[in-house]
């Protein structure tokens, strides 16, 4: 999940999803990124999803991909992208191939 300031329009917040829709697919163990704002789920919140190559292409586990990446998302202000890992999975998002969910425990930084 991308979970922007409070105020931040829906047009900002798109931009801000495309900033990270970007540095997800720049890392080279993702296969695949989704990514979507609006919905319902309000003007400052994104949801995305990601599948990541197999383990014989990445060499990397997926929480090893996630901190990468998340190492690189924690530069963009006014918002935030948050993980989580699903055991036994090469997705994140709500999507990995194995899964790893996105979810915002509040705004801190993970």
């Amino acid at each position: 999940m991308i979970q922007g300031d409070q105020d931040l329009s829906f047009a900002a917040m798109s931009e801000k999803m495309r900033q990270f829709t970007d540095i997800v697919m720049q890392d080279p163990a993702v296969d695949t990124v989704t990514a979507f704002t609006g919905g319902g789920s309000g003007g400052s919140t994104a949801r995305m999803f990601g599948q990541l190559k197999s383990l014989s292409e990445r060499k990397l586990s997926v929480d090893q991909v996630i901190a990468r990446i998340r190492s690189k998302s924690a530069k963009i202000p006014g918002a935030a992208l948050y993980f989580a890992s699903c055991p036994g999975s090469q997705r994140w998002g709500p999507f990995w191939r194995r899964s790893v969910s996105i979810h915002t425990p509040g705004r801190q930084s993970q």
